[in-house]
């Protein structure tokens, strides 16, 4: 398969750059790929231009259909969202719900749209807004949405599989390093700080410290519920806008080392060591490999069915390089049996069981780290223990709920977009 990385050279007639684009060898038809930032207003800027520009025959989008749809409800009706939310803000308003959600395998996509929902009231931008710009421009300009990531149940499945099989094996041997290279928890600590400052730094970002200071004072009140300051808020909202699309760049720019150079958010393999290297091995194969492969995959056959026709996709910047990888095999008949393992559930859908297990474990950690003696104790003292830590690690994720919903109401107070100030 032919293709060309490029984000100067190959626009639409709106002027929008595609940050890659991939030619099919057969039809000869071209893939537009935007590397978004998913919260970010600038690709969704970037996404509806492409779109309207290029005018493709489809227009893909990195959602699977249920995600999709949830979306679609969400931009119809606020109010409608957060009554029929099934794992995103609103979901996890009491400790029953929360529980429920753990049993039904959905805690972990639950924090994670609260984590996005955070984030997207900080910056002033719904998060996963540059797919339903695609999508409205799409219906525009008459071209067909596909979804074509895979379904967010199977990932989690087999993230949480992954994950087993790593803590059962023998950890891997750590990299060579020198005594000096070792470091305590403290250390790290400081390093992680000191690195979260120099990249505000790197981003633009003004008197990085004072941020910081903002936003743990927006963290402090969001959680106790104190009246959240707009002027602490804008600080974060303006540097974090400067740095997430810093990331992007970051991002588009990776080499596809171990982790993506670090676009993820997962440490630097070459500074991790035994069972930690070993889990953000294995989460990293899942949530980012395994999904370049099924991307690439789908888009290969939308162009061979597009014949000749463009298609502009819109997927993470995270997951451009690792499509331009995979884009010569994916274009050859025999990948699909390749990737269907990767559609599967693995094995049996434990998920519930494992959400719950993790759960209770960190209730567990709670407990321990307060009462170790007590903990110790017995066996039956230890399950109960155990139980009752579970409760408290659900009563801490309805309090989490709490904030974020604070966060989303305060930011509404905000000039909406921060774009414009930087």
């Amino acid at each position: 398969c032919m293709s060309s990385s490029s984000s100067t050279t190959m626009s639409s007639s709106d002027g929008a750059n595609a940050d890659a684009v991939l030619t099919h060898p057969f039809t000869l038809g071209d893939v537009h790929i935007v590397g978004s930032a998913h919260i970010s207003r600038a690709s969704a800027i970037q996404a509806e231009a492409l779109v309207r520009g290029i005018r493709p025959r489809y227009t893909a989008v990195e959602l699977d259909e249920d995600r999709l749809r949830r979306m679609i409800v969400g931009e119809r009706d606020e109010q409608s969202r957060v009554a029929r939310a099934e794992v995103g803000v609103g979901a996890g308003q009491t400790l029953s719900e929360v529980i429920s959600l753990t049993l039904r395998g959905k805690i972990t996509q639950h924090v994670g749209a609260l984590t996005y929902a955070a984030a997207g009231a900080v910056l002033g931008s719904s998060p996963g807004a540059e797919f339903l710009a695609a999508r409205k421009a799409a219906e525009q300009v008459g071209s067909e949405v596909i979804c074509i990531d895979r379904s967010a149940d199977v990932t989690i499945s087999r993230v949480m599989a992954a994950v087993g099989q790593a803590a059962s094996v023998k950890p891997s041997a750590p990299p060579t390093t020198n005594s000096s290279s070792s470091a305590s928890g403290g250390d790290q600590r400081r390093r992680g700080d000191d690195g979260m400052l120099a990249a505000m730094e790197e981003a633009g970002c003004a008197e990085p410290n004072l941020v910081v200071e903002a936003a743990k004072r927006v963290l402090r009140a969001a959680m106790q519920g104190d009246e959240i300051q707009p002027d602490d808020l804008m600080q974060m909202r303006v540097c974090g806008t400067k740095m997430v699309e810093s990331s992007r760049v970051k991002a588009l720019k990776s080499t596809g080392g171990p982790v993506a150079d670090a676009f993820l958010g997962l440490p630097d393999m070459e500074k991790e060591q035994g069972r930690s290297r070993d889990f953000y091995s294995a989460v990293f194969r899942v949530i980012a490999d395994e999904r370049d492969a099924i991307m690439a995959h789908r888009l290969a056959q939308l162009a061979e069915r597009a014949a000749g026709e463009p298609v502009v996709a819109v997927v993470g910047a995270a997951h451009v390089n690792g499509i331009t990888r995979k884009w010569q095999d994916a274009c050859m008949p025999e990948y699909g049996e390749s990737i269907k393992p990767l559609l599967a559930m693995p094995g049996s859908n434990a998920a519930p069981a494992v959400t719950a297990t993790l759960a209770i474990v960190t209730g567990v950690m709670v407990l321990a780290r307060r009462f170790p003696r007590f903990i110790a104790a017995s066996s039956g003292v230890a399950t109960g223990g155990a139980l009752l830590g579970g409760l408290i690690a659900a009563r801490g994720a309805v309090q989490v709920e709490a904030a974020t919903r604070r966060l989303v109401e305060a930011s509404r107070a905000l000039p909406p977009h921060a774009d414009d100030l930087v």
